[in-house]
């Protein structure tokens, strides 16, 4: 099947002048350089890996445009001894010739554990008595949750139970290292962090192990599929103009000459020489953070758009731009606890269509790693079991019929369901 394989040379750009003193720049944003280059890539995956996620990053990889051809070495990674570079290279030379790069992936550290212990929990029986409670409830959005008014509910009866609390736990340390051989050198070596865990109560919980599983594996797989194969698309930005007759003015515009003139390097000396001088100069901040987007620099792109955005002459907020792309918001959104009423009534806001009436809610705690603070995994823990008792389109009213009392319930707990069609509410 013939690819359409995109073509990252950076000279391609188009730039038009407007009348405005800005510079239109037109060029495919690339997120990590020096792929494009590879062509037939060799693959050598090391390590605890399960069958189909093997299968699942091969076939990635072969429906990657960066890539002409994808080989899988059978053969294990065992020079030692040598220089990272010098190791690859050899490696390449003895199982793939004809490749230009070789990508290895190595589970450094595959951990699974159960534990269970017992939990203390409330049972609770809604009674045919029915009883007026002040209305307290933080809402997601909106109030802090001070009464305000009145509320009516049902009055409830509670059991004390000791359920038994399992929990899975997954820790995963993998290394990934693609070495490029026109270059001579390893274009990317990370180590990615994985540790997540998952807890229930219930007999029938809504988030299954095995469903658990999936989640951790597929979070692996979207990293791997990133840096393995970094997307690339067309972007518009543009240069601005100082117009002043200051001699930091006239060499930003001289800076804007060059690259007019498809000269970036000249283009690029004189913006660094502006900053040199002032380092605040918040259009030469701008005009080199396109130079470094254009180069696939995308991290030292984004330090200059922050700086360069500060200018009401810029236009544009490269900056947003970029980072908003890759915010997880165009994932389905689980349902959502809405608010915790002093009556006891759950809201939950869920799907259009939803009208299943069992549900667990789960406390999701991030997992930060200590050395770099940053989230590394989380903590699912099944905290309540709740029956739906009305059917509004997207906000439906709960029940309580068990929680764990080290863990009450509060608003923005996800909530997940138990129940495969719906049931008559009660």
């Amino acid at each position: 099947m013939q690819r359409n394989i995109p073509v990252f040379l950076l000279g391609l750009g188009l730039l038009s002048a407007c009348s405005t003193g800005e510079m239109k720049v037109e060029f495919d944003q690339v997120l990590l350089p020096h792929f494009s280059d590879i062509g037939k890539l060799a693959v050598v995956l090391d390590g605890e890996f399960e069958p189909n996620v093997r299968e699942e990053i091969v076939d990635a990889l072969r429906k990657c445009p960066l890539y002409t051809d994808i080989r899988v070495i059978d053969k294990p990674f065992t020079v030692g001894g040598t220089a990272a570079e010098e190791g690859f290279d050899i490696h390449l030379n003895r199982y793939a010739k004809n490749s230009g790069g070789l990508l290895r992936i190595r589970m450094e550290h595959k951990e699974s554990s159960e534990e269970a212990e017992k939990a203390q929990s409330f049972l609770l029986f809604d009674q045919a008595s029915y009883e007026w409670f002040p209305s307290f409830g933080v809402p997601r959005f909106g109030t802090m949750g001070f009464a305000t008014g009145m509320e009516i509910g049902p009055e409830v009866k509670k059991r004390r139970r000791s359920p038994l609390v399992r929990t899975n736990r997954v820790q995963q340390v993998y290394r990934m290292s693609l070495f490029n051989k026109s270059l001579g050198k390893m274009v990317l070596d990370r180590v990615g962090k994985n540790i997540s865990a998952f807890s229930s109560f219930s007999r029938d919980p809504g988030l299954k192990k095995a469903q658990f599983e999936a989640l951790v594996q597929g979070s692996l797989l979207q990293d791997i599929n990133f840096y393995s194969c970094p997307p690339s698309e067309p972007v518009t930005r543009h240069l601005y103009s100082a117009g002043t007759n200051s001699s930091t003015g006239r060499t930003v515009d001289e800076g804007i000459d060059a690259a007019k003139d498809d000269d970036w390097t000249e283009a690029a000396a004189r913006w660094n020489e502006v900053l040199a001088s002032d380092p605040k100069n918040t259009l030469a901040h701008h005009n080199i953070a396109v130079y470094y987007e254009r180069q696939g620099d995308i991290k030292e792109a984004l330090r200059h758009y922050r700086l360069g955005f500060r200018d009401k002459r810029v236009k544009e907020d490269a900056f947003g731009d970029i980072i908003g792309r890759f915010l997880p918001q165009d994932e389905e959104l689980e349902s959502l606890v809405a608010q915790v009423t002093g009556g006891n009534w759950i809201f939950v806001d869920v799907p259009e269509g939803e009208r299943r009436t069992k549900a667990s809610a789960y406390r999701v705690t991030p997992i930060i790693d200590p050395d770099s603070s940053r989230v590394i995994g989380q903590t699912l823990k099944e905290i309540a079991v709740l029956r739906f008792v009305s059917s509004q389109e997207t906000r439906r009213a709960a029940r309580v019929r068990e929680y764990l009392l080290d863990t009450p319930i509060r608003a923005g707990d996800i909530v997940i369901f138990s129940d495969s069609s719906p049931s008559k509410a009660p």
